[in-house]
Parts: C-alpha cells; sequence; structure tokens
C-alpha cells in the first residue's frame, strides 16, 4: 500500500458524492477531509483481514477488490465483489469492532481511508 498525495477539494469531492457525506455542510466536510487518505493497492494486496482493528470507512475510488471469508476448511469464497464507488468496513467503522471479512485488491485499487 502506498499514500496517494492528494488535494483537500479532491479529498471533500469524494465525499460529497458518497451517501454517508453527500448531504454534510461544507465546515463539517472540511473537517472530515482532514482525517481523509487515499492509499493504493496491488492486485493481490489484501486491505485487511478478519479480525484487524478497523482504520476508518473505505471508499473504492477506483479499481475492484473482493471480499472474503475462509471456512473453516481452509476455503476462500467471496462474500461480494466491490466496484468504483462502494464504500465498505461500515460496520466495524461504527461499533468500534473487529473487521468479520477480509477484502483483497483484484487489480490496482484506490481506496479512500476515512
Amino acid at each position: 500500500m502506498k499514500t496517494v498525495e492528494t488535494t483537500l477539494s479532491q479529498k471533500i469531492a469524494a465525499l460529497r458524492g458518497n451517501q454517508y457525506f453527500d448531504e454534510l455542510a461544507e465546515p463539517i466536510l472540511k473537517d472530515i477531509a482532514g482525517h481523509t487518505r487515499l492509499a493504493e493497492f496491488q492486485r493481490g494486496d489484501v486491505l485487511f483481514w478478519e479480525g484487524d482493528s478497523c482504520e476508518g470507512l473505505f471508499i473504492l475510488q477506483q479499481g475492484s477488490a473482493k471480499i472474503f471469508r475462509i471456512s473453516p476448511q481452509g476455503r476462500q469464497y467471496i462474500v461480494r465483489i466491490l466496484q468504483e464507488g462502494d464504500t465498505f468496513a461500515e460496520v466495524p467503522t461504527f461499533d468500534k469492532g473487529p473487521h468479520p471479512v477480509n477484502v483483497e485488491a483484484l487489480e490496482v485499487c484506490q481506496v479512500w481511508i476515512i
């Protein structure tokens, strides 16, 4: 993972384009944007593992990723394919618990982490 340099206006535009933030007032968006970063992941990179503590809310800006779990027999099964614009990690963000699933980049991905 590498951090991608962004401007405050890019961060605000990304937040404004998301259902959780689209109706917030500008001063609140600016405050949240100050805590937002854009990360880039390569194909095969795991964004987080089941049981990891939550860094925050994720918005997939570019690329695709898979949410998956591992069965007790060690088999991987895909829960969902994430596409550009999708938000994920909502539950652990709001309940402060660990991630209940794994997420892996299917291609080069840029992800906003809030």
